[in-house]
Order: structure tokens, then sequence, then C-alpha cells
């Protein structure tokens, strides 16, 4: 039985989300799906094959391609740009991701987003690497370090991957991170304006609130704002979480294991 989890999605201007799914279709089918988007459209060549022109996704079944490392190359089809060749990696029942967006010398970027099986089924690490190197990268508006740079402990949810560095445009990327697999990103950063990168200090505060003393002694947290919604957890008086959301009697928070849900404004106080 074919099961399809999703992990990332497609692009924007600065913001480019990309769609990775990963195919469970046969334990033993040795292949890999590979997607290719460009601008402006690209004769794509693998192993020097042509096999198409961008948008292009080799994701059926009877088209994915035979696990291994191959030379993927992007010849656009208009504007003269110089064309993009690099070695990518197809791993069985996984969506390899690579874009392009062509521009003057120096000036083109993209991404390539694969994701590769950890020994450890309990991990969901992060791989960033850059070009140019040394690039700073930012997980939900916290700074992590330069590239190459990998981060362990994320939760299993949605990310926001930021690569910056002075003088080149930043890429920005919405990922989703998978229990037993390593996202690796690597991002191809295209000369710009002189931006400089926001420092720790600098990054978007995060609202927090506190929960008050209750009847209970403690507080349900439940799936939706209601009190008839299902309950997903409980927190405690004293207790400090993130404030993701407001609505008019509810606050939707983030608990340490990273479950959402909602909690009523009663018994919570911003601070």
């Amino acid at each position: 039985m074919r099961r399809i989890a999703l992990f990332v999605f497609p692009l924007s201007l600065i913001t480019v989300l990309f769609l990775i799914s990963l195919f469970i279709v046969s334990k033993d089918s040795g292949k890999g799906a590979l997607q290719i988007t460009s601008n402006p459209s690209s004769r794509v060549y693998l192993n020097g094959e042509y096999i198409g022109d961008s948008p292009l996704c080799k994701c059926k079944l009877n088209e994915m391609i035979s696990s291994g490392d191959y030379s993927v190359k992007l010849v656009p089809k208009e504007g003269g740009f110089e064309e993009f060749e690099e070695r990518i990696r197809i791993t069985p029942s996984v969506l390899t991701v690579v874009d392009r967006t062509f521009g003057p010398e120096g000036k083109s970027s993209g991404s390539i987003i694969s994701l590769s099986r950890t020994v450890d089924k309990k991990r969901s690490p992060v791989l960033v690497t850059s070009f140019p190197n040394k690039a700073d990268v930012f997980i939900d508006s916290k700074k992590e370090g330069a590239t190459p740079i990998q981060i362990e402990n994320l939760t299993v949810s949605d990310h926001e991957v930021s690569v910056r560095k002075d003088s080149y445009q930043p890429k920005t990327l919405r990922v989703r991170t998978a229990l037993g697999y390593r996202l690796e990103i690597v991002a191809y950063l295209g000369i710009g304006e002189t931006v400089s990168s926001p420092s720790a200090e600098t990054t978007i505060t995060v609202q927090k609130i506190k929960i008050l003393e209750t009847p209970t002694g403690f507080l349900r947290v439940r799936s939706a704002s209601s009190s008839s919604s299902s309950q997903v957890g409980e927190v405690l008086p004293g207790e400090e979480y993130e404030l993701l959301e407001e609505a008019e009697s509810w606050y939707r928070i983030k608990l340490k294991e990273g479950v959402e849900g909602w909690i009523s404004k009663s018994y919570a106080e911003k601070i």
C-alpha cells in the first residue's frame, strides 16, 4: 500500500517553498523521484542524457530513477544565461528537488533539497551548506551558526530556514523535518545588494504567556478554540509558553514537545 508524507512545498519571490514527499512505495523498489523547477524554463540532462524540460517531475512509479549519484544539468532555453550543472544523489523512496533562478553573471540562485535516512530513527537533523560558504543560517528566526552546519534536535514540524550573507540575496525556505531522515539543503546565493545579517539580538521577539492558578491545579489544552473540542495536553500554573495566535477568549500556544493547542484566556496572561 502506498503512503505519502509531505515534507516541503513550492516557490515565491524571495521565499522559496518546496514540496518534498517521502514515497514509501516499496521497501525494495530502489528508486527515488526527481523534481526540477527553473526560471526561465530549461532543458534538463541527467548524466548527459536529455530527460525533458522544466518544470519536470519524475514522480510516477514507472518514471522514478534508480538510486545513486548523478550529474544534473540545466540549460536555459532563453536569456543566454550560463548553464547550471551539479552532482545530486537519488535516494530510494525520496523526492529530490532542484530549483534554479537564472540571472546575469553571479546573480543566479537556487537550491537542492533532499532527504537521507539516518541510523537513529528518532533523529530529524537538518544539514545546510551554501555557495558561497560561511553564510549565516537562521531557523525560525533564531541564528544557528554559519554554513556548513548540521542542526540537531529540531521538532518534527514546519520550519523556516533562512540563509544569509552580506552582499548576496538571502534564500529562505519553508521545510518540514521527518523522524529517521536528515533534511539536506544546499543553497546557492546570487550576488545582490548588501544585506546585513540580523544578529541573535535583533531577531523577532517571541510573545509568551504564563499559566495562572486554576481550580483544578492544571489547565486543559484543546485542539480548537472551543471547550467542546478534544484535549491534546495539560499545562500547569506558573509555566510559560510561546503564544502563536489569539482569539476572542482563547490563546493558541506551542507546548514543549512541539504540540500546538488552545487554552482559555481566563487562566493565562501575556508576559
